[in-house]
């Protein structure tokens, strides 16, 4: 091992320069120290790094789950808004289905034509329907379902129910995919009994039940329920309102977060429909 030497200080003796060793490099134990510290670093670093990239995916992930919860409701939401109305039907309807003992209210129907209704004073044809309802066959997806060539009319809510529930299968009818991100669910154990996580509500101002009193002669017009108390002797002002649940499982895009019915979020939305109705 060559040694440097260095001009030092004069001697405090003798007055001449004394020369002094330096070293050539670290010694072992500084080595080690300094591998540890490099070490701790770049640890530090790739524990960032997976950080940021985690969260990058979490709110990729759960940035489309919402958008499309914020698509389907609003489309919904519109169609409720600007349903067609009549003292026979109140626009909007939901129907819900018995499974094993369960019920499920996940079926709307929405009075809502292209143009001018063929009966706008009594009940919808099947032609100016939207039904919104999961699939049948890939309960993961949300429909709107509509039947334009059908030119069926209907007697009563009764018929209307019965058909939607049967028509909703039916490969007559015209789909589209509002998103395909519901959780679904097992009713039974039964792999053909997997339904999609949506639910729908409805309440009436005047009720149904009110409604069917004043016509029985039961209840008077002034005592209806009138939201806001907005009515006159010869008219009022009726209101329907929907309010839905979706629930939808965000997809992973990462191999250690994976995409399950536990990571379910669930979206609420509401939409009114105020219409004048006539003693």
């Amino acid at each position: 091992m060559f040694l440097r030497y260095d001009i030092g200080r004069p001697s405090s003796r003798s007055g001449e320069l004394v020369r002094r060793p330096s070293r050539a490099g670290f010694s072992l134990l500084e080595l080690v120290v300094a591998i540890s510290i490099m070490v701790i670093v770049m640890g530090s670093l790739g524990a960032m790094a997976k950080a940021v990239n985690e969260g990058a995916l979490y709110g990729e992930t759960y940035g489309t789950a919402t958008q499309h919860a914020r698509v389907a409701m609003e489309r919904i939401g519109a169609s409720v808004r600007e349903a067609t109305t009549s003292n026979e039907f109140p626009g909007v309807l939901v129907i819900e289905e018995s499974v094993g003992g369960w019920t499920f209210p996940d079926i709307l129907v929405v009075w809502h034509p292209d143009g001018v209704p063929a009966d706008p004073d009594r009940l919808p044809q099947v032609n100016e329907l939207r039904i919104y309802t999961p699939n049948p066959t890939a309960p993961n997806e949300l429909l709107e379902v509509r039947f334009p060539d059908n030119m069926t009319k209907f007697e009563t809510d009764d018929q209307l129910t019965a058909w939607v529930s049967d028509a909703k299968a039916s490969a007559d009818g015209v789909r589209t995919v509002l998103t395909d991100m519901l959780r679904t669910a097992q009713v039974s154990s039964l792999a053909s009994s997997a339904r999609g996580a949506v639910r729908f509500a409805v309440r009436y101002r005047p009720t149904e039940e009110e409604m069917a009193d004043f016509k029985a002669g039961v209840t008077g017009w002034d005592d209806l329920a009138w939201p806001q108390g907005i009515y006159t002797s010869n008219a009022g002002m009726r209101q329907a309102w929907v309010q839905m649940e979706l629930q939808l499982v965000p997809r992973s895009t990462s191999v250690s977060v994976a995409s399950s019915d536990k990571t379910a979020i669930p979206f609420l939305g509401s939409a009114a429909r105020f219409y004048e109705v006539h003693p």
